[in-house]
């Protein structure tokens, strides 16, 4: 965790865990591992859920990012990333929507306010997770994929996305490096950001 090196004011923190892990610990929901973090963190924003995981160095990155790019498309509702890279934009908004998406009181203002949202998003299909500075929302009793291939979108993440569409962010860099293969370019992050919408 620690600021950008040249988006001093806005840092990122990324955790990683197998699934293993839950099979471990099965008195612990997902929501109870991420909600003390949120307590303790107060972040700006954030998501969490499936996502892809990339090797760290940027060797393994230019190998991994290919394999990505396709099954991104596929799965809409696994997670796509550049923590780094995105701290750019996130001063403008929230990247998107995951199986949890953590709201700074900031983002939830902007968003109308909790009583809106608990309009908008029905318990117990959408609980929430209130914390001093923020709000975490659960888009659903389990994380959803999705298959585009099957024209099957992660329902709950879609009425989330239409919730929240006011205070996603419009620009964004890029989720991946350079190199031969598919990659998600700027055009290519840019449309697996709006992914949900008219879904």
């Amino acid at each position: 965790m620690g600021s950008h090196p040249v988006d001093k004011d806005l840092g990122y923190f990324h955790a990683r865990l197998p699934f293993s892990w839950f099979a471990q610990h099965p008195d612990t929901t997902f929501a109870d591992f991420v909600l003390p973090m949120c307590k303790r963190l107060r972040p700006l924003s954030g998501y969490a859920g499936l996502g892809f995981l990339l090797p760290l160095t940027v060797e393994g990155k230019i190998l991994g990012e290919p394999l990505v790019t396709p099954l991104a498309s596929r799965f809409p509702g696994l997670e796509v990333d550049d923590p780094g890279g995105g701290t750019f934009s996130l001063h403008d908004g929230i990247k998107g929507v995951n199986w949890l998406t953590i709201l700074s009181d900031r983002w939830v203002e902007a968003a109308g306010g909790r009583d809106y949202l608990r309009i908008r998003l029905d318990e117990p299909t959408f609980p929430f997770y209130p914390y001093d500075g923020g709000l975490m929302i659960q888009a659903g009793p389990k994380p959803q994929i999705g298959d585009t291939t099957r024209d099957l979108w992660p329902e709950h993440y879609v009425t989330l996305h239409k919730v929240l569409k006011k205070i996603q962010i419009k620009k964004y860099g890029r989720f991946h490096l350079g190199g031969p293969g598919p990659r998600m370019d700027q055009p290519a992050t840019l449309a697996w950001l709006v992914r949900f919408d008219g879904k």
